[in-house]
């Protein structure tokens, strides 16, 4: 008893204490800060001995959350660093950015799937990923009707040698070589696609490509002839392109076609050096050659054309005959202006040989021939079309030719040429040739 009378007295007294305090904070009227510590020692430790506790268990918190956070960004960026250097050397494998030297030769057996063909790759070095290469090669035979999905047999050779290598030994060879069999090659640089497209079968054989020369002068018959020749296209189907097939060029809106004219696009094939594929269109074919005659007619020929008072297709045709009757480029502005004075004179007939012998082979009789509109002796103005494909020096000499006043001109065997005035000065010149033996007749 006489404990818990102590306990309620000790509890009494601090009361006591803290009611004098405040009484004296008010009866001061100035704020006065109770220093409860002072008041109740006993549980003033108490309450720094909590503080204490929770302080040290908040810091201890922070600690645990730094380091998580720290073995996060840790983790993260170890993680990053793998993906980072797996898609760098996976890419690196797919496209050859940078690989060693390689060559090698391995056998691939008959059959073989796609992870047959990658692991033999892998042992021989070629490729590191067999699963990476396995599906980009059924991405390429899904995505492509090119591939068929089934690898070459047989002796198979890859070789990849870097730029460094190949400039030290001065060699000239082209990036990429591709030969069937035992002699198949892959050069710069070895990537999957290179890989694929050696080894792999493909839907479609491989074009063959041929090189024709066309010369100055040739006809439309004799062009075709050579295609025929070179393996490229057909006779029957040439002749309808020429002339049906709605090609879409200026000059070609602007030729005159009519029942007497022998080919549409007579003077139009340009003569040139040609590639062509052995399997392309006559449309193709013929499209070529139209793009070549466009790219060098620019359009100061069209305004030449109605400086003159003609057609394109008209000065074509004396561009067409020029290349026939020279047989010096010097002579054919001389020439052309022997055309253009008779076509502007009262006379008005071209009289060309050429013209006449550009159709000889499409007539049964000598009399028929006489007949043709093509026969320029016969025929005033302007024959019906052009015959032959002239080259450039012929087209400018018919566009702009040498103001003369010559009206007559003949060949010698030498091929100079004689030009005259008048009829009998011309007449003269060739009677004097022929009995010389010099004179130089057409057949």
């Amino acid at each position: 008893m006489s404990d818990n009378k102590n306990n309620k007295n000790d509890s009494f007294d601090i009361m006591k204490k803290r009611r004098n305090a405040a009484s004296a904070s008010r009866n001061t009227g100035k704020m006065h800060v109770v220093d409860f510590d002072e008041i109740d020692p006993e549980n003033a430790k108490i309450r720094k001995q909590k503080q204490l506790k929770k302080t040290a268990k908040t810091g201890g918190s922070a600690a645990i959350s730094l380091a998580k956070a720290l073995l996060y960004i840790l983790v993260v960026s170890l993680v990053s660093v793998i993906l980072a250097s797996i898609i760098i050397f996976t890419c690196n494998d797919i496209f050859a950015f940078v690989k060693d030297d390689v060559s090698a030769t391995f056998e691939i057996p008959e059959g073989a799937g796609v992870y047959d063909v990658a692991y033999i790759l892998k042992e021989n070095k070629v490729i590191k990923y067999p699963l990476v290469f396995t599906l980009y090669c059924h991405k390429e035979f899904s995505g492509s009707s090119y591939y068929t999905g089934k690898f070459k047999s047989g002796e198979h050779t890859l070789v990849f040698r870097n730029e460094a290598e190949k400039t030290q030994q001065n060699e000239n060879t082209v990036s990429f070589i591709q030969l069937e069999k035992s002699e198949d090659k892959v050069l710069l640089p070895l990537n999957y696609d290179r890989i694929i497209s050696s080894l792999a079968v493909t839907q479609y054989k491989k074009r063959e490509e041929v090189r024709v020369t066309v010369p100055e002068g040739f006809t439309v018959d004799e062009i075709i002839d050579l295609l025929v020749k070179n393996g490229v296209g057909t006779r029957e189907k040439y002749i309808d392109v020429i002339n049906n097939y709605d090609y879409d060029y200026k000059f070609v809106d602007n030729i005159k076609v009519s029942s007497d004219r022998k080919y549409r696009l007579e003077g139009y094939l340009f003569p040139d050096t040609y590639n062509f594929f052995t399997d392309e269109s006559e449309i193709s074919v013929i499209n070529k050659f139209l793009m070549n005659f466009e790219k060098k007619f620019e359009d100061i020929y069209y305004e030449r054309a109605k400086e003159l008072g003609y057609t394109t297709d008209e000065l074509m045709i004396i561009a067409s005959i020029l290349e026939k009757e020279a047989k010096y480029a010097k002579d054919l502005t001389m020439m052309s202006s022997v055309f253009h004075n008779r076509l502007k004179s009262s006379y008005k007939r071209l009289e060309s040989d050429a013209t006449i012998l550009y159709v000889k082979d499409d007539y049964n009789t000598k009399e028929e021939m006489q007949n043709s509109k093509y026969n320029s002796y016969n025929t005033y103005g302007f024959i019906p079309g052009p015959i032959s494909n002239p080259g450039f020096e012929a087209i400018s000499a018919a566009f702009y030719p040498d103001k003369t006043n010559y009206m007559y001109f003949f060949s010698y065997k030498d091929g100079s040429t004689k030009y005259s005035k008048t009829l009998d000065e011309h007449q003269n010149a060739v009677a004097k040739a022929k009995s010389e033996g010099t004179y130089a007749t057409q057949e």
